[in-house]
């Protein structure tokens, strides 16, 4: 095992580091534009960072994962759902899925281990990617640990598809341990799988800014440049002809304003035509092909005549983030199904089928309730109610909809007829 791990982490390493950079440049801790070296004659080298990966990556998470996902059964039971609810309480469930969806935003797939905690319960958590290596036999990720003598060592954490065991890293060695932290090594898992899971951004495993990372880049030095310039205040360059200016006078020049110069000499300027309109007009433009190539939209455009977007306005609008989540959200749930099948091979899950759950996620997308309402006055008995509350962006379940509308007609009914048998017995 020791030698596969070995093979693993020389294979996967270079990925597991690239993911680290991409966290350190969403976290902003490492930005290519502050490490950049102009020449020693460019006295102002300012260093602005747009944070645009941020504003990509939280915007997309926000609107599939801003909003807790609905879990329900097949067949509702009030008793099943209280575990469920319980589960999502004592697991901080919408916590974890928000960090998953983050990391899969930056690096392309989140990963959740599963585990059976100190008290016996099912529990899971976030593992950062580029600690984590992959084989469909045997899945490790590595921590930061100390040995018995208080030295900085690297603990491996290693799961097959039965058992969980620990290693101390030390360089290029290797050596088995017999725990860490108070659990033990080589025991059973409980799971009949590795319990580490992927949640993935799309197929590809790319994270959500690979199509733009360059532009980027290149709109922080362009943002930069032009501040430097400005900074410089150097619009215009003095020419002297017929004389060479030593240092007093031109401290006395800038102190006065004024220059002596000896005979058959003379001094002009030389203007620098800056176009700030032309830069700020190609910043512009590359800014919207972040959003457009990006698949979202920027949230803080101009927001003019937004009041009176229709629905199918708003649809063209968010459709590129829309199509975009929904790729995402089916792996997301492939994953989830996972987990609540890991679950249900604990004790306190072996109640649940894993396959009678259903995961709903909620996209935050804006809506004109003021026309939805008044299609659904206009197709009121020209198509069935089930056609019609389908086509309301605001109902979630249809038939759930449908059933409530019976139940509130049925009491309707009843308390008018306690009402004329009142009026009758009078």
């Amino acid at each position: 095992m020791i030698e596969k791990i070995k093979k693993m982490i020389e294979e996967q390493q270079g990925r597991n580091l690239k993911f680290l950079k991409d966290w350190e440049r969403y976290k902003t801790k490492e930005v290519t534009i502050f490490h950049r070296q102009l020449p020693t004659a460019q006295k102002i080298n300012n260093k602005i960072n747009h944070d645009y990966i941020g504003v990509l990556v939280n915007t997309k998470v926000g609107h599939y994962l801003g909003n807790p996902i609905a879990i329900s059964l097949d067949n509702s039971d009030d008793n099943k759902n209280q575990e469920i609810t319980k589960l999502r309480r004592y697991t901080a469930f919408d916590r974890v899925l928000t960090e998953l969806g983050i990391h899969a935003s930056v690096m392309g797939y989140g990963v959740c281990l599963c585990y059976i905690d100190e008290n016996g319960k099912f529990d899971l958590v976030e593992i950062d990617p580029w600690s984590v290596y992959f084989d469909e036999e045997l899945c490790f990720r590595i921590i930061a640990g100390k040995n018995e003598k208080g030295d900085n060592i690297e603990v491996i954490e290693a799961y097959d598809t039965q058992k969980r065991y620990y290693f101390s890293k030390k360089e290029s060695v290797i050596t088995p341990i017999s725990e860490f932290k108070g659990m033990k090594s080589n025991v059973n898992h409980l799971f009949d799988k590795i319990p580490l899971i992927k949640f993935k951004n799309n197929k590809e495993e790319l994270s959500e800014t690979y199509r733009v990372r360059n532009i980027i880049e290149v709109l922080d030095k362009m943002y930069s440049d032009l501040a430097s310039e400005l900074e410089q205040f150097r619009l215009a360059y003095i020419k002297f002809k017929g004389c060479t200016p030593d240092e007093d006078t031109i401290k006395s020049m800038q102190q006065t304003g004024a220059i002596g110069l000896p005979e058959d000499s003379d001094v002009d300027f030389i203007t620098k035509n800056l176009n700030i309109e032309g830069v700020l007009s190609a910043i512009d433009v590359e800014v919207r092909n972040i959003f457009k190539f990006a698949q979202t939209y920027d949230a803080h455009q101009t927001r003019e005549g937004y009041g009176q977007l229709t629905n199918l306005g708003i649809h063209f609008l968010m459709a590129p983030i829309n199509n975009n989540c929904k790729k995402t959200i089916h792996y997301f749930k492939e994953a989830l199904y996972q987990v609540f099948t890991f679950y249900s091979q604990t004790t306190e899950g072996k109640w649940l089928d894993p396959l009678e759950l259903s995961f709903d996620f909620t996209l935050d997308t804006p809506r004109n309730i003021l026309e939805e309402t008044q299609i659904q006055q206009n197709l009121t008995g020209i198509v069935s109610t089930e056609t019609r509350l389908k086509l309301a962006t605001f109902v979630d379940d249809v038939q759930k909809e449908i059933e409530k509308m019976e139940e509130e007609n049925a009491m309707e009914d009843a308390y008018e007829r306690d009402v004329d048998e009142k009026e009758t017995d009078k």
